[in-house]
């Protein structure tokens, strides 16, 4: 049985105590971009991505490599770097959008690299704007050679429909949404798993006076929380997060079967990715007001803890910031003295 936070709050290390939060976190990218030996661009018949690829100059690779990084940084998404392929594994979960694509640097027989956007799956339209800020950045860092698509097309999203009777704005057109998504959530194939928790992000941030209806979802949510397929666990945890913030919604997370899981995943450690990880410390920030005792006999509150004492140290700056939150939270609540 893990000892209580409380009980393990008498000897905290006095360095995280004694330095005040940071009031902003500096935003940089931590991945090093040393020893980068990116693929020769293929032969025929192989052919480049016509809208979503652009040339750069090869006089400082490393340089190249930190611009297109920092950006996707900025941006919100959620990466893996691979040096020995020069490529960038991609995720973004951006409201209701899901995309998921690699960004990939290839050598040419010339004195210029390729920066080639490949989609894996998702939504196009947001990649192609991910594309878009991405070539702006290696613009404004005079990297561009003027090969390739360095003015993408203009993927616009058609204006969002006037509002009709038909919106759901009372209590009844909401439990009608909420049951077509958990009719979603409750099939048996994973794509429209993840299509149903997007639909519930979605519901969630334009239905806010009515967001206590969505708690009959935060069951299935936790469920798929534990799934196998890393897909629907990860966009899981994003709707958990968001719902969290309803009164009705907590409740029922903390009345579910297996709501322990978000500390075990707060706690990270192999196989938990960065992003699962912020979003369950998110989770555990807005949880540990109310709900301080049943979080502290949870498994792994020991090594929260441990992570929270120290969150200082933490390399990733969004995973610090969340940590910094969680900190507060748990001191405000007395579980971290």
């Amino acid at each position: 049985m893990p000892v209580p936070f409380s009980m393990r709050s008498a000897a905290p290390k006095p360095k995280a105590d004694a330095q005040a939060a940071p009031t902003a976190i500096p935003m940089i990218d931590p991945t090093s971009y040393t020893n980068v030996t990116p693929k020769e661009l293929p032969g025929a018949p192989f052919r480049l991505e016509l809208h979503s690829h652009f040339h750069v100059n090869n006089s400082s690779l490393q340089r190249v490599c930190m611009v297109i990084g920092q950006k996707l940084y900025d941006l919100g998404t959620d990466f893996v770097f691979k040096p020995t392929k020069g490529k960038w594994k991609v995720t973004q979960v951006l409201g209701s959008t899901l995309v998921e694509f690699n960004v990939r640097l290839y050598k040419t027989n010339d004195s210029q690299h390729v920066v080639e956007f490949q989609r894996r799956q998702g939504d196009i339209v947001s990649m192609m704007g991910l594309y878009a800020e991405v070539v702006q950045a290696c613009k404004k860092q005079q990297l561009l050679t003027g090969n390739g698509a360095i003015k993408p097309l203009k993927h616009k999203r058609p204006a969002p429909p006037s509002p009709t009777s038909n919106t759901p704005t009372t209590p009844d057109n909401i439990k009608e949404s909420v049951k077509s998504i958990q009719q979603m959530m409750s099939s048996k194939h994973a794509d429209v798993q993840v299509q149903g928790v997007l639909a519930s992000i979605s519901l969630s941030t334009t239905t806010t006076s009515y967001r206590d209806c969505m708690a009959t979802l935060v069951p299935s949510l936790l469920e798929m929380a534990h799934s196998d397929v890393e897909q629907v666990k990860r966009c899981a945890s994003f709707a958990l997060a968001r719902m969290c913030d309803d009164p009705e919604c907590r409740r029922a997370f903390m009345n579910s079967d297996g709501w322990e899981l978000i500390v075990k995943y707060a706690a990270g450690g192999a196989g938990v990715a960065s992003d699962l990880q912020r979003e369950s410390l998110r989770v555990l920030e807005i949880l540990c007001p109310l709900y301080s005792l049943e979080l502290s006999g949870a498994e792994g509150s020991a090594a929260v803890l441990t992570l929270l004492q120290d969150w200082q140290s933490i390399a990733d700056p969004r995973l610090k910031k969340h940590a910094c939150g969680a900190h507060r939270a748990l001191k405000a609540a007395g579980m971290i003295a």
